[in-house]
């Protein structure tokens, strides 16, 4: 009956563990760097971009680009540069595996593109005459379409192959001088955004695949520059809902703050749908958006939010001045949620991305001692939040205000075919291990393992694949006879003596072991058992934990057990219930009472559960470790 609940429960229990992986992720050096771009990668991982200024740049800024496993472990850093000044804007993972970066060099006097393979290694790198390279997009065909800001004070869309060739060149007049947005739809159009001080909102435009113009518009009321609110344009395709989504600056012209426009525009027409401006009573900003679970999601900055020093939640430092805000709303505009994040410096938040298990990867700035900075500078922050905007400190739920606006639609804009100067550049690469740590961190593993076989011969080769369906398997190792091996990959293995051995597969996650083992017969001859040690003999007993439990009333599955396949031969019994920040708030020694989920006879609130079983089972003792979703 405990194996069919363990079933049952599956699959609810990995949409609930792929939500506790979250983390802050910060590293801290002296001078100015910047966490622009991240966005996970093909394997489950992370990669990011920005600014690195100093300590160990070849000029006085490099870009950098950082790795990262699913478990927030280094792979690898590289800085890229030369002996003038270089930034990267924005990283994307292309469809071969390689990677994209671009941004300016040279203090803005021309936009640079740089092209790295899986390892880091560099394929080739370009300059352009351009100020800067902002974002970019790859077709089907490997062809790569790019935005930015010109030497002439115009938006560009430029079009190049696998390699780095110009295959086409447009400057857009009339649409604003910040390039801000470009991406291509399925059927090869290209999609972009700009911005201009004092002319509208924003200008959007849907253009055929060889840059020419199907309609383009100018939207809203005009804004003026503060603190970069150009950035704060940002595009959105929802090719399903035949929408597309923009977010820009819009000023109120009665108190001279800065909220974030949210607009819906038609992608076929670019006919606007709706209007929305969200923030409060003083300057918000939008810096990106993505797709979501329930509909869309911004990520920006505030400073209209702020929260005291609460430890019952989690907050040790004041979330205060200008702090990152992400939000979501669905297709009508209406805001889902809303939360901060931040401490007593200044963050900014820069880039927004979705993981696998629909949660969402922020890339930003900090300048707050509680994340390590020294010099109030700004250092790079990375942040991994589960679906509805969850972490596990220094964040705060927040009532996000919105309202319906008018705004005007004109056309405007036009593509002109131009010339562009281009050439390779000569970019070094230099490795670089920073000190790097985790703040807050949270996630689930749960080993399982299978075999091909229980019983072979000396020297017969046993394979071991890692079946783990519950959490990351890079936080697991393999231990076998005394040797350990990354639990990650899938094992063969023989062994040279008759035996009886123990296989764990041990997961470390948050601090906490968990560990599944099988144990495995060596024979010699094949023939014959008799040289098996008589005083080896395999357990007798097993242990069954479910995964999750639903105490919502309806009589069933009410309560969380462990159950022992012989609880007759258990001797001593305890087990201990953790909420996430470590408080115990169950306990009991006696082997057939269950969890009815409360806690001093007040209901615990849904989520993920540690727990820590210990047992001693024919005068030996066992511990062994694991989690619960708690689902009402």
């Amino acid at each position: 009956m405990n194996r069919l609940i363990h079933t049952l429960l599956l699959f609810n229990s990995l949409f609930l563990f792929g939500q506790e992986n979250t983390f802050y992720r910060k590293y801290n050096l002296t001078g100015m760097q910047g966490g622009l771009s991240m966005v996970e990668t093909h394997d489950g991982g992370f990669i990011s971009t920005g600014q690195h200024e100093g300590n160990g740049s070849f000029g006085d800024c490099d870009t950098y680009v950082y790795r990262i496993d699913e478990c927030g472990q280094l792979k690898w850093m590289y800085l890229y540069g030369t002996s003038l000044q270089e930034g990267g804007k924005n990283i994307e993972q292309l469809a071969n595996g390689d990677f994209l970066i671009v941004g300016l060099s040279d203090m803005g006097q021309y936009g640079f593109m740089l092209r790295i393979n899986d390892d880091g290694d560099i394929v080739w790198s370009k300059k352009f005459s351009a100020w800067l390279l902002t974002y970019s997009s790859e077709d089907v065909n490997g062809n790569i379409a790019i935005t930015g800001i010109s030497w002439n004070g115009q938006t560009f869309v430029l079009k190049i192959d696998s390699n780095g060739n110009v295959i086409w060149y447009r400057d857009l007049a009339n649409f604003g001088n910040n390039g801000m947005f470009v991406q291509h739809i399925s059927n090869g159009d290209i999609l972009v955004t700009s911005v201009q001080e004092g002319s509208g909102a924003f200008y959007a435009a849907r253009l055929t695949n060889n840059g020419s113009i199907i309609w383009s518009n100018n939207y809203g009321p005009e804004w003026y520059e503060s603190d970069h609110s150009a950035f704060s344009n940002k595009g959105l395709i929802d090719e399903e809902n035949n929408a597309f989504f923009v977010v820009s600056p819009y000023f109120d012209n009665s108190s001279w703050e800065e909220d974030i426009l949210v607009t819906r525009l038609d992608l076929s027409t670019g006919e606007l749908q709706w209007a929305k401006k969200m923030g409060g009573s003083q300057r918000d900003q939008s810096r990106d958006i993505v797709k979501s679970k329930n509909g869309y999601a911004v990520l920006g900055h505030t400073f209209s939010y702020q929260a005291d020093v609460n430890p019952s939640e989690h907050i040790d430092a004041p979330i205060s001045n200008k702090n990152i805000l992400l939000f979501e709303f669905n297709a009508e505009g209406e805001v889902l949620w809303s939360k901060i994040y931040g401490g007593e410096g200044d963050e900014k938040g820069i880039g927004l991305r979705n993981t696998n298990d629909q949660g969402f990867l922020i890339s930003a700035y900090t300048s707050s001692p509680f994340f390590g900075n020294i010099d109030y500078s700004f250092d790079p922050l990375f942040i991994r939040t589960d679906s509805t905007g969850k972490i596990g400190c220094q964040m705060k739920e927040i009532d996000l205000q919105s309202s319906f606006v008018a705004i005007n639609v004109t056309p405007s804009g036009q593509s002109i075919s131009s010339d562009l100067f281009i050439q390779d550049y000569a970019i070094e690469r230099a490795n670089y291990i920073p000190v790097d740590e985790y703040i807050c961190q949270e996630c689930i593993s749960i080993p399982e393992f299978t075999s091909t076989n229980t019983t072979l011969c000396v020297n017969d080769t046993f394979h071991f694949e890692n079946t783990t369906t519950v959490g990351l398997k890079c936080f697991q190792q393999w231990l076998i006879n005394g040797e350990t091996f990354n639990g990650s990959e899938d094992i063969n293995y023989h062994f040279s003596e008759p035996g009886i051995y123990e296989v764990q597969l041990i997961s470390s996650c948050s601090n906490e072991n968990n560990v599944y083992s099988m144990n495995v017969i060596v024979t010699d001859p094949c023939t014959e058992v008799e040289n098996i040690p008589a005083d080896i003999s395999l357990p007798e007993n097993q242990l069954y934990v479910p995964n999750s439990f639903t105490n919502n009333g309806d009589q069933l599955n009410q309560n969380f057990y462990a159950v022992f396949s012989n609880p007759e031969l258990i001797s001593e019994f305890e087990i201990l219930i953790y909420n996430r920040w470590g408080e115990v708030v169950f306990s009991s020694q006696n082997l057939f009472e269950g969890w009815d989920g409360t806690s001093r006879n007040i209901q615990s609130l849904p989520g993920i559960y540690s727990w820590k079983i210990n047992y001693t089972f024919r005068n030996q003792k066992n511990v062994k470790y694991g989690r619960v979703a708690l689902i009402r």
